[in-house]
């Protein structure tokens, strides 16, 4: 991968996360430690099992599947846990 490719898929890594942080918001907190673990091993495997499939092309580059994936799994995870300290903060 050349340093454009690697920048193109940050950016659109980002992208997703900020995706994924908005549809956290529609989607209720897992209530369990289980239901957590399930989320985090899924983020974790979505980068490792999709790496080199391309969904689609932007230009001469190829949107990987593993990144987009990861980058939403993230981006939920993020809002999920900003949702959860905004109740632990509640006086």
């Amino acid at each position: 991968m050349t340093s454009s490719e690697i920048i193109i898929q940050l950016v659109f890594s980002i992208l997703f996360a900020g995706a994924g942080v908005l549809i956290s918001r529609t989607l209720p907190n897992p209530g369990s430690l289980m239901a957590w673990v399930v989320l985090v091993l899924g983020i974790l495997l979505a980068a490792n099992i999709l790496p080199i499939v391309i969904g689609t092309t932007v230009g001469q580059f190829g949107l990987y599947m593993g990144s987009s994936l990861h980058g939403l799994g993230i981006g939920i995870l993020f809002g999920f846990i900003l949702r959860k300290d905004q109740f632990l903060r509640k006086p």
